[in-house]
């Protein structure tokens, strides 16, 4: 099972002891570049293990794991863990259980849990460039949000190759986390507010890498790519309504069914 699926955050667990208790860290190597910022997106290689030394997961020999650093997307004890480390490096963290997972249980990890994890820092991923066209009100989006949204763009001076606004007159929804959608808009989502229009230009290591988005050779279609690899991709993103993970839909946005529910 992936790391994402171990450190997703439960917030009840960080309630009562967790403000007494810390995660201990050792460096096994000290970083020679930047020192990673809340917001910057982080791929690492990781192993967990248990006290006892039982693996219950590793990205060691698979891909690299790559999420949001300090905004929630992991479980506490991993963001405090890793909190000041520079690219390249290499540290061992121990996580308490009150920021783990607490009282909870898996089929891998048992209740009350002390987790250690050995952390590589590959790399601290390209920022995405945002420009605030129209601004908003009210709070901004965070993590786990589901934005509604109208949304269009493509390959950086190309064609729209996706605009919602041409294919339906209800915006869309846009999960921030939801793994269908590239890092990099995650992350240019992050922040807006309702009513927000805002151009974002995402870089290919967090949009579609080298694979890009081909397109199949069909009767009356070319072959070639939608999306050519390592492409810079452009979006214009305006937010109808942010809706928050414990809100039921409502309104003309939630007429359509939330994705990734």
């Amino acid at each position: 099972m992936p790391l994402a699926a171990y450190l997703l955050p439960l917030a009840l667990l960080l309630q009562g002891s967790a403000a007494q208790e810390t995660v201990a860290k050792k460096d096994d190597v000290v970083g020679t570049g930047s020192t990673i910022q809340k917001g910057d997106v982080l791929t690492i290689d990781y192993t967990g293990t248990l006290k006892d030394g039982t693996t219950f997961d590793s990205s060691v020999g698979h891909d690299p794991f790559m999420f949001i650093f300090g905004v929630g997307q992991v479980i506490k004890g991993m963001d405090l863990g890793i909190a000041g480390m520079k690219e390249g490096g290499k540290r061992e963290i121990t996580v308490p259980p009150s920021l783990g997972y607490g009282s909870n249980s898996s089929e891998k990890i048992p209740a009350n849990a002390t987790l250690h994890f050995v952390v590589t820092l590959k790399r601290i991923e390209p920022k995405v460039q945002t420009d605030v066209i129209t601004k908003g009100a009210g709070e901004g989006a965070k993590f786990g949000d589901t934005l509604w949204v109208f949304i269009e763009g493509g390959v950086k001076g190309g064609p729209a190759i996706f605009d919602s606004k041409s294919q339906s007159k209800d915006p869309v929804p846009v999960g921030i986390g939801e793994s269908h959608f590239p890092v990099g808009l995650w992350v240019g989502l992050m922040g807006m507010e309702q009513g927000e229009k805002r151009h974002m230009l995402i870089p290919p290591s967090l949009a579609y890498k080298a694979k890009g988005i081909p397109q199949t050779d069909q009767p009356g279609h070319k072959a070639g790519s939608i999306v050519p690899p390592n492409s810079f991709m452009e979006f214009t993103v305006e937010v109808v309504k942010i809706q928050h993970p414990d809100e039921k839909p409502t309104g003309t946005a939630g007429s359509q069914s939330t994705q990734g529910q």
